[in-house]
């Protein structure tokens, strides 16, 4: 695999300072890691339940401009994608790549990975955005044409896998695809997904086709990219890695050389795969829950119909089970064989393995009875760990003790200097 040329700037090591509450109400990103629980926007952490709350002090997230877009920990091994985003001049939302933080001592102190193009001497780094020249990639005995993703917009680390077996991390990044990392970020290669039309794809196949994210100046038939633009990537405990696109959905065997592709044409309820997680400690087979929405119809799927929704795989891709169809549905959570989905619907609870659901919409905290119910509120992420079911929502994080009955809320109204404590305050954008 041919690494492209573009060099990391190591920011200093730096580490973290007490905080009243997290810091922004509108929290995107969860992870549970032991009695560890970290959370986004702005990676604030809680180890004891939310009695005590603490902020990475990175230079990369000063005056908060960024945010994190991806977070996985692993023991005392943590990763977190860094982006942030603009408004283009049609109105659209664009985001960007900004980065990434890593920290070997359980968020104690954290260096920092830029994506960027060479800003100094060392030639053995590289990032997730690539030189102009960098218009070939090795897959096999092959070259493969390829766009070179040289700016950060429309590649922002959507989803990061650490490996704790091979030490490996993995990155989502939309038009930046699939990268990975064997040496801690210092180097990152692009792995080559099957093309939109091709159901399998090994080096051995001697398949040539031009690794293309964006359509060019040839036919719709002719243009592969939908399934290299990666939103979600995951690594199971069996070793095989899951890899969520704008075209579907590939499973690898053998370490992201060769790639199952699976679409609406195998059960998937779409081809836009944003979230992809493994139920553990469920069976033999590695038990994975894949959340959807509507992608664009390719050839082969124009008779398939595309919808929001999630699908468990029991068997590695063998069949595909469709267990929750019709709303947009963005993180899962497990325990035992309760299983938690948020969704724009807000948080479905499965008592049953998947069999039957339930939904909690109406997120209330009766300790705080000055703040208005609000009904039918979205959830955006979820989590499990010892002190509890978190969910986050835009008003705040929610705690549950009892399975989703009852809810204490955390947010971040915090007076500007609280006595003794360092206090990080966002700052207007």
């Amino acid at each position: 695999m041919v690494l492209m040329a573009v060099a990391l700037a190591e920011a200093k090591v730096c580490g973290q300072v007490p905080t009243h509450s997290i810091l922004n109400n509108s929290v995107t990103n969860l992870h549970a890691e032991g009695t560890a629980l970290w959370v986004g926007p702005h990676l604030n952490v809680t180890r004891d339940g939310g009695d005590s709350w603490f902020a990475a002090d990175a230079d990369s997230l000063v005056g908060l401009r960024n945010r994190v877009y991806s977070i996985d920990a692993e023991s005392d091994i943590s990763w977190v994608g860094l982006g942030t985003w603009r408004t283009a001049e049609n109105q659209d939302v664009v985001h960007l790549a900004k980065g990434f933080l890593f920290s070997e001592n359980n968020g104690a102190s954290w260096r920092y990975r830029s994506p960027l193009p060479p800003q100094d001497s060392d030639p053995g780094t590289t990032g997730i955005l690539d030189l102009p020249e960098d218009t070939l990639i090795a897959y096999g005995d092959m070259q493969l044409p390829a766009l070179a993703i040289t700016v950060p917009e429309l590649s922002p680390p959507w989803d990061v896998d650490y490996d704790p077996v091979s030490g490996h991390i993995w990155a989502a990044n939309q038009l930046a695809g699939l990268r990975r990392s064997r040496d801690q970020g210092r180097s990152w290669e692009r792995i080559v997904l099957p093309p939109d039309t091709t159901r399998f794809l090994s080096p051995a196949m001697g398949y040539e086709f031009s690794y293309h994210v964006l359509p060019t100046n040839v036919s719709k038939d002719a243009f592969f990219g939908l399934n290299f633009q990666a939103f979600a990537v995951l690594v199971d405990q069996s070793g095989m890695v899951w890899a969520g696109t704008a075209g579907g959905v590939n499973r690898s065997s053998d370490g992201g050389e060769s790639w199952h592709h699976y679409t609406v044409a195998d059960g998937l309820t779409g081809d836009f795969v944003i979230s992809i997680e493994e139920q553990p400690g469920a069976g033999l087979n590695p038990v994975i829950w894949i959340a959807t929405r509507p992608g664009e119809v390719a050839t082969h799927n124009e008779a398939h119909v595309q919808n929001f929704g999630v699908v468990v795989t029991r068997d590695r891709g063998q069949t595909f089970e469709q267990v929750l169809v019709g709303d947009p549905m963005w993180d899962f959570a497990f325990e035992g064989t309760r299983v938690y989905v948020a969704g724009e619907a807000g948080l479905r609870i499965s008592e049953d393995n998947g069999q039957s659901f339930r939904t909690v919409r109406d997120f209330f905290d009766p300790s705080q009875p000055e703040r208005a119910r609000l009904p039918n509120t979205a959830a955006y992420a979820v989590a499990v760990n010892p002190q509890g079911l978190w969910v986050g929502t835009e008003e705040g994080l929610y705690r549950s003790r009892d399975g989703g009955d009852t809810w204490k809320l955390f947010r971040a109204d915090v007076p500007l200097s609280p006595e003794g404590r360092t206090q990080l305050v966002p700052k207007a954008m």
